[in-house]
């Protein structure tokens, strides 16, 4: 189970994310924030694997969320997929570790191949922590 939640201020956009969440059975949402300092607080001591994200919020906007948690969290910090209507970030969330950027309107085969996205590197990163052996 993948638990997953989404940052975003605007109504339409989480009502999208929130139906296409539902559509996939191995995603679970914890919870929607449409205030990013209220989740940046849960997720500094909340397990989450994926954080859906837009950038430009108030208070604080998404690349300062995923900053601020692989600074306190590290390699423990959750996976971010970026989402907004301005294509400006995309660099920029990148450079912060951003697995994938979905601009608005997002559609749901474009939010598949994201999901699918992560859950290549959520695979890959069980398989290689559970590996008590290696091949020579």
């Amino acid at each position: 189970m993948i638990y997953c939640i989404i940052i975003d201020i605007q109504k339409e956009a989480i009502e999208t994310l929130e139906s296409y969440i539902k559509n996939r059975k191995e995603l679970t949402l914890l919870k929607v924030f449409n205030n990013p300092t209220a989740a940046y607080d849960f997720l500094s001591s909340t397990y989450v694997d994926l954080v859906f994200t837009d950038v430009e919020m108030s208070e604080m906007n998404g690349l300062e969320i995923i900053e601020a948690l692989r600074f306190i969290k590290g390699n423990n910090s959750p996976k971010f997929i970026i989402t907004s209507d301005l294509d400006k970030y995309a660099l920029s969330g990148f450079e912060q570790g951003a697995i994938d950027y979905l601009m608005k309107p997002v559609t749901f085969k474009r939010f598949c191949t994201s999901v699918d996205r992560f859950m290549l590197t959520f695979n890959s990163d069980n398989y290689s922590n559970k590996k008590d052996y290696f091949f020579i």
